[in-house]
């Protein structure tokens, strides 16, 4: 046929009707390829960092940073 070889793409998006935004979408694989290849890994990123900086060097104390953020109030009770 005189479509041999032609690749022919098709994407889908799945909607949620409840909300009316898409949620899902669908696609080829060599396309989902191409878009997710090249991106390092959040652990690559991460291990990267930590080479590139000395932290020690820096004194952050985690204490002074973080001690104040977590509010100290009790949430509210949970429903079973």
């Amino acid at each position: 046929s005189g479509l041999e070889g032609t690749i022919i793409l098709h994407v889908f998006a799945v909607w949620d009707t409840r909300r009316g935004k898409p949620i899902a979408v669908l696609l080829g694989l060599s396309q989902f390829e191409r878009l997710t290849s090249g991106q390092p890994t959040f652990e690559q990123v991460y291990r990267a960092f930590c080479e590139s900086v000395d932290l020690p060097a820096l004194q952050i104390d985690p204490d002074e940073v973080f001690g104040d953020i977590r509010d100290p109030t009790p949430g509210r009770i949970a429903q079973p």
